[in-house]
């Protein structure tokens, strides 16, 4: 004859699953009032750890939508939000090119002096395709 197994699914990672769990056992003791199979002790010690934790999970929701609104608003003032290029006026990409291009035209054949204000700059050269570089003369 098989042996039978039980197994009873906790949530362990969502807490709002486990918030949800925790409601449900409260609410089928209340339902089932002296039938239920649970004392009164251990459902009350379960609602003062539902009680506690709903506000606190409010809270994480609140500030969690407030960090969404505030990148938002950071990545529209920076320029880099859906919409904008860096053509948008007044953001910081579209500020940033243009010091670029004041920088480089101070320091035209000095480009790599840039960096000390923080640009990554590399200079190279190139040949169009199909011409080959002068060697330099020395």
């Amino acid at each position: 004859m098989a042996r039978k197994t039980v197994r009873v699914e906790i949530p362990r990672k969502n807490p709002d699953d486990i918030l949800t769990l925790m409601d449900e056992i409260i609410l089928q003791h209340t339902t089932l009032g002296v039938d239920s199979k649970l004392t009164d002790a251990v459902v009350n010690d379960l609602k003062a750890t539902a009680v506690a934790v709903k506000p606190i999970r409010q809270a994480a929701k609140d500030a969690e939508a407030l960090a969404q609104q505030k990148n938002q608003e950071a990545r529209q003032k920076l320029g880099v939000d859906k919409g904008q290029t860096s053509t948008t006026p007044g953001t910081g990409i579209y500020k940033l090119i243009d010091i670029a291009e004041k920088l480089q035209n101070a320091y035209k054949g000095n480009e790599e002096a840039m960096s000390g204000y923080g640009y990554k700059v590399v200079v190279g050269s190139f040949a169009p395709k199909g011409k080959t570089p002068k060697p330099p003369t020395s």
